[in-house]
């Protein structure tokens, strides 16, 4: 499917867009129905995806089973305490997601 990059407005729902996505007719995303990638992922899978991100961001490794990383040199306290909470939080709906899937604690 071929992109233009012209910025012009979607002949279907006559919102400007950036890019308008070709075919048989040129659309915006939303009206020739396309996804991103992690939009077909399964919400848990995002869900630990985030967290590993978080993780990386705080200058630690993706593994959930290490320590959470410390506060990095220069970062609020504010937001690390921020970043940590929505991390663990992250973590929890990772771990009930696949505990209802395996049947696990029913």
């Amino acid at each position: 499917m071929a992109a233009s990059a012209c910025g012009s407005e979607c002949p279907i729902c006559k919102k400007r867009r950036h890019i308008l996505y070709g075919g048989a007719y040129f659309r915006c995303r939303r009206c020739h129905g396309l996804k991103y990638e992690s939009q077909y992922e399964p919400r848990f899978a995002r869900a630990v995806g985030r967290s590993q991100s978080i993780r990386r961001r705080l200058e630690g490794t993706s593994n959930l089973q290490d320590p959470f990383p410390e506060k990095p040199k220069g970062m609020h306290w504010k937001t690390y305490h921020r970043l940590r909470a929505e991390s663990q939080r992250l973590e929890r709906e990772w771990v009930q997601a696949m505990a209802a899937h395996f049947g696990i604690g029913e």
